[in-house]
């Protein structure tokens, strides 16, 4: 028999997060895993932190060149405060059938603050956040490293497009069982027979069975609750693999945030007079919009005045592959400009990270060596340039030396620092300065 006929091919996870990360209260993740002969399995939910998730996540990601995590939870927020323009997008349809969408912003220490247990997860799991290449068509991994994608989705938004009696009846689902007075056992039984339904007609081992139990379940726990919503979260997932914007529509951008939600007709309505009135794109590929977005590991952090700054290692920041992509005969001078790597450099600092001279050549699809470093080096010198002009951060120092971690000579030459300051001196002034560039509203 051949094993390969037996090979994992592709996993989809879903996560229920929680948001905050307490022992007492922990979120749930459930898998959908198809393998080389077609067949589906179902990975049933369990309860699990931020650490446990990482590592089933981790633990599945062995075992499959593809792997695409679902989270309900937001996994890109920048605002300091109020709602992302994607949370009011949402609201638009939820507020419309009676429920609310929680803000997202920074001011929520536990949840989105610099030492949230969510960007602990993200930096601890090498991926990347561009949906569309997690799509059925086309989306073959052939590479020998693992591809993870890792997405944003709220189970709220998407019921009503999974399920329209929700949205017909003008009133979202009800099944949490924590909220005694709202709780809905109708609408708990509603949900569990979608599933039901779903999976027999992707034919998913396991899950059809799962869903028939949780079903009968006469009084839903909050946990109860946690794993259908991991379940969800999953067959999101696995609805955005089988049909992309066919059936689903992606709300945002990844500079302010997004979300994938499934949709019919008259909740795509809605959705798109929303963000139409609010400027928030729509089925707009991150390619298209030439910044796509990796995270990757923490190589080192150091602490500024009780501040975590965080240098890493990290991106190669997926772009349109046709509009970097070079020619035999193109030079690195022809790839790489002010533009281009100003708009780069954003992305960067709105993930509050570095990188390294060479991993911002291989996003342009460059060699690292001593020509391209020397374009690149003179690029970043009028950028910062450009900086000091207009009084803005110098946001050329994002770009460092592996060995030091340190910005190139550019960088501090309009400082007050003597040309033969010590090292440390020049980290202390990095330290400060990177924050600055962090917290810059770009």
């Amino acid at each position: 028999m051949d094993s390969r006929k037996n090979s994992i091919t592709q996993i989809i996870t879903g996560f229920d997060s929680a948001w905050t990360d307490k022992k007492n209260q922990p979120g749930a993740i459930a898998s959908i895993i198809q393998y080389a002969n077609g067949e589906r399995r179902w990975m049933e939910p369990r309860l699990a932190t931020f650490s446990q998730a990482k590592t089933i996540i981790c633990t599945l990601s062995e075992q499959s060149p593809f792997h695409f995590v679902v989270i309900d939870q937001p996994i890109v927020v920048r605002n300091q405060t109020g709602s992302r323009p994607v949370d009011k997008v949402a609201a638009s349809l939820v507020s419309k059938l009676k429920g609310g969408v929680q803000p997202a912003n920074r001011g929520k220490e536990t949840m989105f603050g610099d030492n949230a247990p969510i960007w602990k997860l993200l930096s601890n799991l090498p991926h990347k956040q561009t949906p569309w290449q997690a799509r059925k068509e086309g989306q073959i991994n052939h590479k020998s490293v693992p591809l993870k994608i890792i997405a944003e989705c709220y189970p709220a938004l998407a019921l009503p497009g999974f399920i329209p009696f929700f949205f017909t009846r003008g009133k979202g689902a009800k099944y949490n069982p924590a909220n005694k007075k709202n709780f809905n056992i109708e609408d708990w039984v509603c949900i569990c027979e979608f599933i039901e339904n779903y999976a027999k007609e992707f034919d998913i081992k396991g899950l059809s069975e799962w869903a028939q139990l949780t079903k009968v379940i006469k009084s839903p726990t909050k946990s109860d609750q946690d794993r259908l919503d991991g379940a969800i979260c999953a067959v999101i997932g696995y609805h955005w693999y089988q049909y992309g914007t066919k059936k689903n529509v992606i709300i945002g951008d990844i500079q302010t945030g997004y979300v994938i939600t499934p949709v019919i007709p008259s909740v795509t309505e809605i959705l798109s007079q929303s963000a139409k009135m609010r400027e928030v794109p729509v089925n707009i590929s991150w390619c298209e919009a030439d910044c796509a977005l990796e995270n990757v590991k923490i190589s080192s952090s150091i602490k500024v005045e009780g501040q975590q700054v965080t240098n890493h290692n990290l991106v190669t920041v997926e772009a349109n592959i046709q509009s970097v992509k070079r020619t035999v005969d193109c030079k690195p001078s022809d790839v790489l400009n002010k533009l281009v790597v100003m708009n780069y450099l954003i992305q960067i600092a709105v993930l509050r990270k570095t990188v390294t001279y060479g991993t911002c050549l291989e996003y342009f699809n460059l060699p690292c060596n001593q020509g391209t470093v020397g374009v690149l080096t003179r690029v970043l010198d009028v950028i910062a340039d450009q900086a000091v002009l207009e009084g803005k951060p110098n946001i050329s120092g994002l770009v460092v030396n592996k060995k030091e971690g340190l910005p190139g000579s550019g960088f501090f030459k309009y400082t007050n620092l003597a040309k033969d300051t010590t090292k440390q001196a020049k980290q202390d002034f990095f330290n400060q300065e990177v924050l600055a560039i962090w917290n810059y509203s770009w």
